[in-house]
Parts: C-alpha cells; structure tokens; sequence
C-alpha cells in the first residue's frame, strides 16, 4: 500500500488522483462492456451509450493530467510519490486509447447486417473474457499497489494473442468458405485486431503499476533478458498441428535437455495427426498415433520461452521473453504423386526436422 503523509492536504491531492484514475478505469470498462454487447448481440441501440461515457473519459483525463501537473509544480513529490504521478500521467493515455478501441467495435456492431453469423462466437466470448479480467486486475493491482498482480497481467497478455491468432483463422476459413462472408470476416478481424490492442495497453498499464510500486521498469524486458534467460519451454506452431509441429515435438522430446518443457499447436488444429506422420515417424521407431493437435490458448503459454513456426501459413503469436524461430517446411498435405513417392517425401520432410532439431539444441541450449 502507498505511504500515508502526515500532511492531509498533501495526502488528499494524491487521493483525489488516484479516485480519478479508478473512476476513469471503471467508465473505461463500461465501455467495452457495451462495445462487446453491441457487436456479439448485434444490438445497435445500445451504441450511442458509449459517446457519453466517452467524453467523460476524456474529460478525467483532462482532469487528472492538471491535477497531477498542479502537484508536480507546487509540491516537488520524490521518491514513492514522484513515480506515482509519472505512472499516473503515462497511465491515463492508455485508457483513453481502450475507449478509444470500444468506440471503434462499436462502429463494427453499427455496420454489420442482421443475421449475419460470427466466425466462432465461443472463441470471441473467450477472448473478451480473457481481456475484461485482464483489465479487472489492472484496477485491483492499482488500487492495491499489487506488483505481482500487475506482472501476472503482463504475461496473460500471450494468451490474449493466441486467441487473436486462432480467431483470425477462423475468419479466414469463413471467407474460403463463401465469399459473400468477406464483409462480416472483415468486420469481425477488425473487432478482435481492437480487442488485442486493448490486451496491449493493459499489459502498459500493468507495467507502470510494477514501476509505481517498487520503481522497477519492465518495459521490454523480454528483448533485454532474452539473451540470458535459460530456456524453460519450446513451443512448435504449424496451422493445423498435424504433421510437422508433431514430428518436432515428438524429436524435441527425446533430443532437448531434460527439463525442458515441449508443446505444440496450430491455430486452427486439426481433429487427428496426419496418417503420414504416424507412419514416417513409427519406421524409425518413434509412435506418435496417441497425440493429439491442439489450440494454442491450450498450452501454458507463461512455461514457453522459445517459439519456432513450421509454416509460412500460420500467424506468429507474441510470447514475453520468446525467442522465435520460422522453418518454412513443406506442408505434408499438399503431397501428390505415388505411395511410394509421398512416402519418400514424408521421410525427407521427417529428417529435415530431425536435422533442425539437432541444430536447436546446439543453439538454445549452448
């Protein structure tokens, strides 16, 4: 919890500050309690809430930079108090760009048809879930001077980017399908690209919470420890997670260090492993028919410190304190010619793997 001065009048500047901030948190997530709304339930009456709420977002932050600025000129704050009003002034702007985000889903709840269906409304619903909790935490971390809430915040933001990348899949899929979906495909990407941008400026807030409280600054700090941090998990991305992502995972298994974790996914993952994997894998004795593909938000992304894509199809997931890798492998599906001839290939695709593997362990592991 923050100091408590003796002098009240100075005490109750800072608390005016910081109940202008929670206020503003909370319009902010009305906000996107009613953007969310408007755009799953495709209900348009409840838009013109968000403009209301959205000048008076922008008016407390009006408010809480000339409060802050009046402190800083007439009371020359150090130490704990200084950092408070420096992460206050870098806070509010954050905010005020995820109404800004809201307004903008809105606009996407305004011009989408009646009856026209979302890609996966299950997925979406997840996402925003993933998101609201995010920005809940965000205000208890606030509140509470909470460093470990706030950095929990900043690594669930992973999560919020596998959904992202699952979800856009699905739009593309609806629009392979039939193309007379484009426009709502459209429209729908445009809604989770808002969403994940929203994720973005929480995990800022979330990193000026960890430097009010203890002054530490963790911005980037993914690109700034990557280089030393040991590597803990590997995760192997291809699209559908049937072939090429399990084949790595299974030689990762047997050739990383002991310790380390090994996963893989896809995006939009298929119901069964690829028969031709099974069995190129199983002439080298090697069994892989018990696996299954996988999501991506199914795999504890907080243990994965390194991601390697197998395809040039699959959309890159943003994973704090990664190290990413893409080996653009031939897609096993798209094989044609003879038994023997797709068996050869498959054997071929089996030991480039195998080969690159060996070539990982040297490197993420040295």
């Amino acid at each position: 919890m923050p100091h408590q001065h003796t002098d009240r009048e100075y005490q109750a500047q800072l608390n005016i500050i910081r109940d202008r901030v929670v206020a503003m948190t909370e319009k902010v997530q009305a906000m996107f309690d009613i953007a969310f709304r408007a755009y799953i339930e495709n209900d348009v009456s409840i838009i013109e809430k968000t403009s209301a709420l959205e000048d008076e977002v922008n008016a407390l932050e009006i408010e809480i930079d000339d409060l802050c600025v009046s402190v800083l000129a007439k009371r020359q704050p150090v130490a704990s108090d200084l950092r408070f009003l420096v992460a206050v002034l870098k806070l509010v702007p954050n905010l005020e760009r995820i109404g800004d985000h809201a307004v903008t889903v809105c606009r996407r709840a305004s011009e989408r048809p009646n009856g026209v269906g979302l890609a996966d409304t299950g997925s979406l619903r997840a996402m925003a879930e993933s998101l609201r909790a995010m920005l809940d935490d965000a205000k208890k971390a606030f509140i509470e001077y909470n460093a470990s809430l706030a950095i929990n915040i900043i690594e669930r933001d992973a999560i919020l980017d596998a959904h992202y990348a699952e979800i856009f899949r699905e739009t593309l899929k609806l629009i392979e399908k039939d193309h007379a979906n484009t426009f709502a495909a459209m429209s729908h990407q445009s809604v989770i690209k808002n969403l994940e941008r929203m994720g973005d400026h929480v995990k800022n807030i979330a990193e000026l919470i960890v430097y009010m409280t203890g002054g530490q600054d963790v911005r980037h700090r993914e690109s700034r420890e990557s280089a030393q941090k040991p590597i803990r998990g590997v995760l192997f991305l291809c699209v559908h997670n049937s072939a090429r992502s399990q084949i790595a995972e299974a030689f990762a298994k047997r050739i990383f260090p002991e310790g380390v974790e090994v996963f893989s996914a896809g995006s939009d993952p298929a119901t069964s492993v690829n028969p031709l994997a099974i069995r190129t894998m199983a002439e080298i004795g090697i069994d892989i028919s018990s696996q299954k593909p996988k999501r991506i938000v199914s795999v504890p992304l907080d243990k994965v410190d390194a991601v390697i894509t197998l395809c040039d199809e699959e959309i890159c997931v943003d994973i704090p304190t990664k190290r990413s890798e893409k080996w653009s492998l031939p897609d096993p599906s798209r094989f044609t010619g003879s038994d023997d001839e797709i068996r050869e290939k498959m054997n071929a695709l089996r030991n480039e793997i195998r080969f690159r593997i060996e070539s990982a362990r040297r490197e993420l592991f040295r």
